[in-house]
C-alpha cells in the first residue's frame, strides 16, 4: 500500500523551451519526508504519447521520386511522427498539390478522391502494399511508363521504412505491390525509451550514446503514433525501485529516446498534457 504520492503535470512542470513533457521539474508544495530508519521503494504510473519522429528529413527518409510517362517529380513528405497508412495519407497530400487526382470517390481514399498511388499497411500480411488506380485523367498503364522510386535515385531510405529492399524499391509498371519485409518505422535507434528520476539509484543502461542514469522505467514503443503508450503497459507488472532519499524537496525527470539524448517529441506534439504519478511503498 502506498504512503506517499505525488505527480508531475507538464502543463506546469516544464523545464526548457519546446521540450514539454520530455524534462520535468517540480519542487514539492509540501516536501515529503519519511522515516531515515526505514527503506522504501518507488514507481512510476502514466501515459506518455507515441510521436518519435518516423520520417524527417534528418533520418533520410521523407522522399521519393515517381513518373508517369512524363518525367521524374519528387514527393517530399514533412517531418512526423507517421504509420503506413499515414504515410500513404501523406503521398495522397503532396499528389492532390500536383493535381494528380480524380475526383471520384475512391477504394483508398475516404475523402472522395482516386490518386494515382496508394499505399496502406495490410494487417493480415503484415507487409506494406502499394497499388495504383488508372482513372481517365492519369492512366498509369506500363505502357505509359509508370514507374515509383521509393529510393529516390538512391537518396532515399523510405523504402526501408516501408519493407522494401534497395533490389526492389524500383516499382514498374501498373500493378500491385507489396513489401518484402516488416515495415521498419524506427530504424535502429528509435525502438527504446526510457525515463531517468534522480529519485532512484544509480539503474544503468548502456546505449550507443552512452550510459543512461537513474532509469526508473525502460520499454520498446508498443503503440501507433497519435497514441498513448500507458506505462506500465497492459498486463505488464509494476516495477519498484529502491528509493534513494528519505526527504524529497524536489524531483527531476526525463524522457531519452534509446541513444540516451532527450527525446524530441515530432511536430507540435511535445505541447501534449503529461501526468506521471509517483507511488511510495515502504520495503
Amino acid at each position: 500500500m502506498s504512503i506517499a504520492a505525488f505527480k508531475l503535470d507538464s502543463t506546469y512542470d516544464t523545464v526548457g523551451s519546446g521540450t514539454g513533457w520530455t524534462s520535468m521539474h517540480k519542487e514539492l508544495a509540501a516536501p515529503i519526508i519519511l522515516d531515515p530508519r526505514e527503506e522504501y521503494k518507488i514507481s512510476l504510473r502514466t501515459s506518455i504519447p507515441f510521436n518519435v519522429p518516423t520520417v524527417t528529413a534528418a533520418i533520410g527518409n521523407n522522399t521519393m521520386r515517381f513518373d508517369l510517362g512524363t518525367g521524374w517529380r519528387v514527393i517530399t513528405i514533412q517531418d512526423g511522427s507517421y504509420d503506413v497508412d499515414a504515410i500513404g495519407e501523406a503521398i495522397h497530400l503532396e499528389l492532390f498539390k500536383l493535381g494528380l487526382y480524380t475526383a471520384t470517390a475512391g477504394t483508398y481514399d475516404p475523402k472522395g478522391f482516386l490518386y494515382p498511388i496508394n499505399l496502406y499497411f495490410n494487417v493480415n500480411t503484415q507487409r506494406t502494399e502499394m497499388r495504383n488506380v488508372p482513372t481517365a485523367t492519369h492512366d498509369l498503364a506500363a505502357t505509359n511508363g509508370f514507374i515509383i522510386d521509393l529510393s529516390n535515385n538512391g537518396t532515399s531510405t523510405l523504402y526501408k521504412t516501408l519493407g522494401w529492399t534497395l533490389a526492389t524499391a524500383v516499382l514498374v509498371g501498373s500493378n500491385y505491390y507489396h513489401g518484402s519485409t516488416d515495415p521498419d518505422l524506427f530504424g535502429t535507434a528509435l525502438g527504446a525509451f526510457h525515463i531517468s528520476t534522480d529519485l532512484v539509484d544509480n539503474q544503468t543502461s548502456t546505449t550507443s550514446g552512452g550510459s543512461i542514469d537513474h532509469i526508473i522505467y525502460s520499454s520498446v514503443w508498443m503503440t501507433t503514433p497519435g497514441r498513448f503508450q500507458s506505462v506500465p503497459r497492459e498486463g505488464e507488472t509494476p516495477i519498484y525501485l529502491k528509493l534513494k532519499k528519505s526527504q524529497i524537496f524536489s524531483i527531476d525527470v526525463r524522457v531519452l529516446d534509446s541513444a540516451g539524448h532527450l527525446h524530441t517529441p515530432a511536430g507540435t506534439a511535445g505541447d501534449l498534457k503529461v501526468i506521471m504519478w509517483f507511488l511510495i511503498e515502504k520495503i
